[in-house]
């Protein structure tokens, strides 16, 4: 069993050396109890301390030295009910419900046998108010409809985040229905998408709504594709030009510069890679008004989990290190402070909160999504950290672009559905190699763009590496989403 481990960084030789110290402590059924973090000589971090029940479940787990207590509940199959109690926070900053065949809202989703979740309730702290969503599915088990509903409002909110989608034989998306909240708070239709296809290849997007938000155009421009099936241009999105590398991992993007609204100032961004596919640095090239001469741009650098930005006009500038993951959140290089992290059992960050002055937990940034991944607009909005960008699934959105990257493939969340071919679409055969998570993205998530998985499979594969290898609490590298390495602590921490 591991103990102690130490991590050496270095951006450059003659840069200052960063380390990172773990310790870890087990209970006598070797089961991590407790894991300390230290980062270079600052104090030493209580990241966790677990409580398990007599089956090895988590029931209880206090988060950066008991700054939040967080409570867990299981069924009799194992899988998980209750992440705190949404209907009685307390001093905890969230809590949500998943119900499996006994929805409150029997009328918004019947119960159901087979894996499949008919209902998850939440709350935050922000505004103490319960939101909903109730789910149906189809013969195939495909998501068919999430309604959204605030239970307990004084003035009903039915309907405002709803997500509606039909599918062709092939599992492809054939139209997707969108609500949201205008400026006024008032509910609408924000998408109403029709897509149209040449095989499995989308070849155009239309949107009836005539809105903006959601999906960021409504003419429906062809799209194309390269003899890979990699989609090499999007122009609803001002996108005119995307090149690939030999594992149809995206390089080059070029914007169409004249498009107004989100990319008349953006000009181009490139990637590069390891020659396995680990994503070294993004290079974003845009201008600071429409008409600018002179471009800036900026500069991501990702080294084994140590994530670096530098900003510039036109051609210097300094690389400074934002953040290191870790097992509950990150650590902030620039305000030296632990940043912890409620996750949903998809891997969702849905809240990061710190340690204030006066040694409350306080908010940093809310995320709450419609089923196929797209971020809640119109409440509880936080400041955030503009440097951290990892959301949906736990994977960093590329603002650009709005796309979320899982390592081996790109997800589009506001029409849910991938950019390219899935590099292990022959063993999903029976679906499209365009779709996200069997079109299930409730029960299932994608760890690496590589083949949807549920969160449990992937939680016994994880245990069953720990019993193979006897690494207990040793980092277990997730397929690399990107470079960001995210990890996932083996203890038996559903996620």
């Amino acid at each position: 069993m591991v103990k102690q481990t130490k991590v050496y960084h270095k951006r450059q030789s003659g840069d200052t050396e960063k380390v990172i110290a773990q310790v870890f402590e087990y209970d006598v059924q070797n089961r991590l109890k407790k894991q300390w973090h230290q980062v270079n000589s600052g104090p030493q971090e209580l990241l966790a301390e677990n409580s398990y029940n007599e089956l090895s479940q988590l029931t209880n787990k206090k988060v950066g030295n008991n700054l939040q207590s967080i409570d867990y509940t299981y069924n009799i199959r194992g899988s998980v009910t209750k992440v705190n109690d949404p209907s009685s926070l307390g001093t905890k900053l969230f809590g949500y419900e998943l119900k499996y065949f006994n929805p409150e809202n029997a009328a918004g989703s019947s119960g159901k046998y087979n894996g499949n979740i008919s209902e998850v309730t939440w709350m935050t702290a922000t505004d103490g108010v319960k939101r909903r969503y109730n789910y149906r599915y189809d013969a195939l088990n495909r998501l068919t409809k999430g309604l959204y509903s605030e239970p307990e409002t004084t003035t009903p909110k039915d309907d405002f985040y709803n997500e509606s989608v039909t599918y062709d034989i092939n599992s492809n998306i054939l139209s997707l229905q969108r609500n949201g909240k205008n400026a006024l708070g008032l509910k609408g239709t924000i998408d109403n998408l029709a897509y149209t296809y040449e095989g499995n290849k989308l070849t155009s997007v239309t949107d009836d709504s005539q809105d903006y938000a959601g999906y960021p155009d409504v003419s429906g421009n062809t799209i194309s594709y390269d003899d890979n099936g990699n989609m090499t241009d999007h122009a609803d999105k001002g996108i005119l030009q995307i090149d690939y590398n030999f594992l149809n991992l995206p390089t080059y993007i070029k914007f169409n510069q004249t498009a107004g609204r989100i990319t008349k100032r953006f000009v181009n961004t490139t990637f590069l890679y390891r020659a396995d596919g680990v994503k070294l640095n993004k290079i974003h090239n845009y201008k600071a008004t429409p008409n600018a001469t002179v471009l800036n741009w900026t500069r991501t650098d990702y080294m084994d989990g140590f994530q670096y930005e530098t900003s510039s006009t036109p051609t210097t500038g300094t690389a400074v290190l934002k953040f290191v993951p870790t097992a509950e959140g990150y650590y902030d290089f620039e305000k030296n402070k632990y940043i912890y992290s409620y996750t949903d059992h998809l891997g969702n960050i849905r809240l990061s909160y710190f340690k204030n002055t006066s040694g409350s937990a306080e908010v940093l940034e809310e995320n709450n999504f419609y089923p196929f991944g797209l971020k809640h607009e119109g409440y509880n909005a936080q400041a955030g950290n503009p440097s951290y960008n990892y959301q949906y699934n736990g994977k960093e959105l590329q603002k650009e672009t709005g796309w979320s990257d899982y390592g081996a493939r790109m997800y589009m969340s506001d029409i849910g559905r991938w950019g390219v071919i899935d590099p292990l679409s022959e063993t999903s055969r029976r679906f499209t190699p365009y779709n996200y998570a069997y079109n299930n993205p409730i029960r299932f998530i994608d760890p690496d763009g590589r083949k949807a998985q549920s969160p449990d499979m992937i939680e016994k594969t994880l245990l069953q590496k720990m019993l193979r290898t006897g690494l207990y609490g040793l980092p277990m590298p997730m397929a690399n989403t990107a470079q960001e390495v995210e990890t996932e602590w083996v203890t038996f921490l559903p996620r």
